[in-house]
């Protein structure tokens, strides 16, 4: 957590993180949970990234994170759901 934490430090803007400090401060026991999965960035561009396979569905506290990102905090998200394709993957020695 603390390598994930110094990253977003080094790639978000300081009033985003301000931002998501206040966010978090507000009603700590509800919101620290639910966080998407990934976090991935690409120079000053960042994205937050639920990822779910086919037959999973947000937690409550999933959607509470989507919720109130979409309501106070406006962080760039996606959720990317994997299907699972039987044939799609083979091993080096499948022929």
């Amino acid at each position: 957590d603390l390598d994930r934490a110094r990253q977003l430090l080094v790639t978000l803007p300081a009033p985003k993180i301000c931002q998501i400090l206040r966010y978090l401060v507000g009603d700590y026991w509800r919101r620290y949970l639910g966080w998407p999965d990934l976090f991935a960035w690409r120079g000053a561009e960042s994205i937050f990234v639920e990822v779910k396979l086919s037959h999973d569905k947000l937690s409550e506290e999933q959607r509470n994170w989507i919720e109130g990102n979409q309501r106070e905090l406006g962080l760039d998200f996606d959720l990317l759901k994997i299907h699972k394709n039987p044939g799609a993957i083979r091993g080096a020695h499948d022929p």
